[in-house]
């Protein structure tokens, strides 16, 4: 209950003071209102002091906080599926895992590269999935012009992040942004693959946080 209340009040925050909070942290660069709330639900891990927002989030670090996000765990005794990732290593678990759900994939030479920085063309693409619209993603072109068009056209890319590769805030402030985002489900009863919008985000669906 404590925890549900702190979250709800960070939130309270961001809807009252946002505009300002919004400024100060766009203009630093360091997202302090996101970073909060990423961390009160428990999606991000992220030490204290400003030098742990400035450090680049690898493909290992996402990755996890997208299996934090949907409460996902690691496999405990897992298939390895990328070879630069055997049985033993930190991340083989939950690569495993996030793996047998299609969030992510092998790619062409089956390496994961955990310790690179994630890109943001890789990150949309994770997010899209998660969201739902992989497979209108594929019908429009694919990684990564398809997955970028789609996750723009739903309203799950942020406009305030645009680099390459994502700091630790610029990693929170670009899964706020997307999880509190409007998720649209199929129409099943259409010839065309067409989507409506719903009451619900990311975070309604896996945290139970309604914004």
């Amino acid at each position: 209950m404590k925890k549900f209340l702190t979250i709800m009040l960070v939130l309270v925050n961001i809807y009252l003071f946002g505009g300002v909070y919004a400024t100060t942290s766009a203009e630093e660069g360091l997202y302090q209102t996101e970073v909060d709330v990423m961390k009160s639900l428990g999606i991000m891990q992220i030490p204290e002091g400003e030098s742990a927002l400035t450090k680049e989030v690898t493909r290992a670090e996402f990755v996890t906080y997208i299996a934090n996000l949907m409460d996902i765990q690691a496999i405990d005794d897992p298939k390895v599926y990328f070879q630069d990732v055997p049985k033993g290593s930190p991340y083989c678990g939950i690569l495993a895992a996030l793996y047998e759900r299609n969030i992510i994939s092998g790619g062409s030479n089956w390496n994961f590269e955990p310790d690179r920085s994630i890109r943001y063309n890789e990150a949309y693409k994770i997010l899209t999935e998660v969201s739902g619209y992989g497979v209108l993603a594929e019908l429009n072109g694919g990684f990564p012009e398809g997955h970028l068009a789609v996750a723009h056209n739903f309203g799950i890319i942020s406009d305030d992040v645009k680099t390459e590769t994502f700091t630790v805030a610029q990693c929170a402030k670009v899964l706020f942004d997307a999880t509190t985002a409007t998720l649209h489900d199929r129409n099943h009863n259409s010839s065309s693959i067409t989507f409506h919008p719903t009451d619900k985000t990311l975070l309604s669906r896996y945290k139970k946080v309604y914004t």
